[in-house]
């Protein structure tokens, strides 16, 4: 995917317009013809390098989030923005007509709902520059439109709170694809690239068994709805904020700074173990094939409290962040395979639990003291893998029944191979 964006220095019109500590500038440029040059330019550089037949598979856009406040990627106006999204779109094609040029990836607001995307949609199809796909962001977050809430370009402050609502982003794609199908057909690529259930890259939870719940849930929720679902991000080591020395500060990525997995990479990695066919899902379980042996997933969400929704973390500490979550209950789940071949099966479970698989938990076992040496950041490591148990299982006379009792935000992956 290729973002034309930021604006250079040289052509911004208010090149101190930056957010976060990155240098990215969020501006206009100073002239409209300079940057359509730039974008001719590159445009053509693109083709001459890697050939026509290759630039028009990559999908192309314009602008990170334009629909946020001007303090952030906003413009001055939707209107400012919407001309500089023509004028670029007709760059581009006037270079070569076959490239893909989509929506902007909107930051998608559960109190604006679809109104930008429909203002956007009405603009384009009035200016003959109508996106061949459309791109969106998820945060489990309200966007304040107030200025004063951004001090120091910082939005990880209290003007972020989440939603209180499990399942925002089932409805959030709801709304996307009823407008799509609605406004543009069924075959529309729909792409979320960008999402979280919170964009603070100072997130207590994030560094817990929570977010890599979070993940199976919405994204095995949300299974073959979208064209793509980009979890943002893979590493804490990001330039949009100067990295803390705490090794677990919450910050978005599957890794921490020194490369450390957390929950939420074991559970990708899980994940990617699922089989080719959907045989059939369900509250909290998810189960495919593949030829001929089965792949179950297992899962025990747990929101977090509405207290913490409103940035309420008094009952929290560095090392205390479970206390969101209320009591701890088990989960029970019997799960029967019916029309399966008879006989022994061999089960081989993975899990991601504060028992194991999360690196948070084992550091905190360990004291919760600063990594002094390599030695040591390669022991928590190795502590931190998901657990693996393998059994054995018989066939009834309804099929073949697998129990498990998951621990809350507890994650299992089991393989199903006949013997």
């Amino acid at each position: 995917l290729i973002q034309l964006s930021f604006m250079p220095s040289a052509i911004a019109l208010n090149p101190g317009h930056r957010i976060f500590d990155s240098s990215m500038i969020n501006s206009p440029p100073t002239d409209m013809a300079a940057w359509c040059d730039l974008v001719q330019a590159f445009t053509q550089h693109v083709i001459n390098r890697y050939g026509r037949e290759a630039v028009t598979q990559w999908p192309f856009t314009v602008w990170n989030e334009p629909d946020t406040p001007t303090v952030m990627f906003g413009f001055e106006s939707d209107e400012a923005f919407f001309s500089f999204y023509k004028e670029t779109w007709k760059t581009v094609h006037a270079v070569c007509p076959d490239i893909q040029i989509g929506s902007p990836s909107t930051y998608f607001d559960q109190i604006e709902t679809d109104s930008w995307i429909r203002k956007f949609g009405e603009y384009c199809r009035k200016n003959n520059c109508e996106p061949a796909f459309m791109l969106f962001h998820f945060y489990g977050t309200v966007i304040s439109h107030n200025k004063s809430d951004y001090e120091n370009n910082d939005v990880t402050l209290g003007q972020m709170q989440l939603t209180t609502d499990e399942n925002l982003l089932r409805k959030s794609i709801d709304i996307i694809l009823s407008y799509v199908h609605a406004v543009y057909g069924q075959d529309m690529p729909i792409y979320l690239t960008e999402w979280n259930f919170s964009p603070s890259h100072r997130e207590l939870l994030g560094d817990t068994v929570f977010r890599s719940c979070y993940l199976v849930k919405n994204i095995l929720e949300n299974y073959d709805r979208l064209g793509s679902m980009g979890y943002w991000l893979l590493t804490d080591m990001f330039e949009e904020h100067q990295v803390p020395p705490e090794i677990f500060h919450g910050g978005l990525g599957l890794y921490t700074y020194n490369g450390i997995k957390k929950p939420a990479c074991y559970a990708m990695w899980l994940m990617a173990k699922l089989g080719d066919e959907l045989i059939g899902h369900g509250d909290g379980w998810f189960l495919t094939g593949q030829g001929s042996s089965y792949q179950l997933m297992l899962y025990h969400y747990r929101h977090y409290s509405p207290l913490y929704a409103a940035c309420e973390t008094f009952d929290m500490t560095e090392t205390e962040r479970y206390k969101p979550f209320g009591p701890e209950q088990r989960r029970e789940f019997e799960i029967r395979i019916e029309h399966i071949s008879k006989g022994v099966w061999q089960a081989t479970e993975y899990s991601v639990s504060r028992a194991g698989g999360s690196a948070f938990d084992k550091w905190v076992e360990m004291g919760a003291q600063p990594l002094k040496s390599q030695e040591e950041v390669a022991l928590l490591k190795n502590l931190s893998c998901p657990m693996m148990h393998r059994y054995l299982l018989q066939t009834g006379a309804g099929g073949l029944t697998v129990n498990s009792i998951l621990e809350p935000l507890e994650v299992k992956f089991i393989a199903l191979e006949k013997q």
